[in-house]
């Protein structure tokens, strides 16, 4: 019987996937907005490589990802390094630098 309650319980809560897809699209809005602020986005990247060295959590064993509510840092750089992802961002970085210039 408790395990029932144990079971609905952990039904109702969002999963460790959609937790950490939430960080991924908070990483990708971030890079957007610092792009847009004229910060060279390419540097994102590097950050949570190094980020994720100093982090104890750093490898991407499975069974530490599975129970981690946030990527590692490796697993957020790669994300963001993705050329798609990366070719938006340069494009407001580079407008954010043009008007940057004109004023």
């Amino acid at each position: 019987m408790l395990s029932h309650y144990i079971y609905a319980y952990a039904c109702s809560q969002p999963t460790l996937f959609t937790i950490c897809m939430f960080e991924f699209e908070a990483d990708y809005i971030g890079l957007q907005l610092m792009a847009a602020a004229g910060y060279d986005p390419r540097v994102a990247p590097k950050v949570y490589e190094e980020l994720g060295k100093l982090s104890r959590h750093n490898n991407d064993f499975m069974f530490t990802g599975f129970l981690s509510t946030h990527p590692s840092g490796r697993q957020r750089a790669k994300a963001l390094a993705q050329p798609k992802i990366m070719e938006e961002a340069l494009i407001l970085y580079n407008d954010a630098r043009a008007r940057s210039e004109v004023n």
